[in-house]
């Protein structure tokens, strides 16, 4: 439902990752306001790459054009996409191009918005579980 100020193309989109020992097992989930939402498992990771993972994985979901609100836990993602600070770990740098591409690409606007990890978002722990069960998943077998 679309509501008052904003089109059929704004998403506010709630990202998150997770790695069972940091590194280890990891997964990835976003949930958008449209309800559609998504999960995965990456194998052996740590969790920045599960975090980062979760913000591409979304925004390749989007219509062109769209106009997006990524909300995450994760400082680090925030500060990497949105505030400049330097990445220095090859997978981190791939993946940060790999976002930017796709925003570039399918005309994305994006901004990103921090949120307390555990703070009573109903949309923030469901996007946990999601990504921890995705983790879990892959460390099964």
């Amino acid at each position: 439902m679309v509501g008052e100020g904003e089109t059929a193309l704004d998403l506010t989109i709630f990202t998150d990752g997770s790695a069972v020992g940091n590194p280890g097992p990891a997964g990835w989930a976003y949930v958008r306001s449209d309800g559609r939402e998504d999960s995965g498992s990456l194998g052996w990771a740590g969790n920045n790459v599960a975090e980062l993972t979760a913000v591409w994985q979304a925004l390749q979901s989007c219509p062109p054009g769209a106009c997006v609100q990524i909300v995450t836990d994760s400082r680090n993602v925030v500060g990497w996409l949105a505030g400049g600070w330097k990445r220095h770990e090859p997978q981190i740098c791939r993946l940060v191009q790999a976002i930017e591409e796709v925003i570039r690409d399918r005309g994305l606007q994006v901004t990103y918005r921090h949120v307390r990890g555990h703070a009573g978002s109903p949309e923030n722990e469901r996007v946990h579980d999601l990504a921890a069960r995705a983790a879990r998943t892959e460390g099964v077998g």
